[in-house]
């Protein structure tokens, strides 16, 4: 077996796909004994097995990067405080700094359990996740939301908590 790469994770989020399509993708196409390996919980691909997971789907390999695209030059600090507040609704959203990328979304739902509230992504494919907070009392049903992934269907707030009920 070659050498093993590439997470289910990344080529998923790669292709745009779920991961449960990936997962169809590799039971059709791909032999467990050469092109991938579970390891400690997570699926892990030869990069053959990437390549031929793009041709399943119709992408030259050629064309699909085999990681995240660099980021542009840093903004300087007056530039990107200014970006943070024409960012939110009323420009009152404070990101915290954090290099992982942050998504907009609107609360959906509201449990028992004030740790957590279920949000709707406000980008394709529109799903509902499940995002974490400290205390979830002052967000409001539709209220949107700053969010980061954590794992494949659980997200964390990606700016501080609200200061009153429904408002930033």
């Amino acid at each position: 077996m070659d050498k093993l790469e590439v997470t289910e994770r990344n080529v998923a989020a790669e292709i745009g796909l779920s991961p449960e399509a990936v997962k169809e993708l590799r039971a059709k196409y791909l032999d467990p004994e050469t092109d991938w390996k579970l390891e400690r919980g997570l699926v892990r691909y030869t990069k053959k097995a990437r390549d031929i997971i793009l041709a399943a789907v119709r992408i030259p390999p050629a064309e699909a990067p085999s990681a995240p695209p660099a980021a542009p030059e840093a903004p300087t600090r007056s530039e990107a405080a200014e970006e943070l507040r024409a960012s939110g609704p009323g420009g009152s959203w404070a990101i915290l700094d954090d290099p992982r990328p942050w998504v907009p979304a609107v609360v959906a739902n509201r449990y028992k359990n004030r740790r957590v509230f279920v949000a709707r992504l406000d980008v394709e494919p529109f799903t509902l996740v499940t995002v974490r907070v400290r205390d979830s009392e002052k967000f409001a049903i539709g209220m949107r939301v700053p969010i980061r992934a954590i794992d494949v269907n659980l997200y964390e707030l990606a700016s501080r908590l609200p200061r009153w009920p429904g408002r930033w």
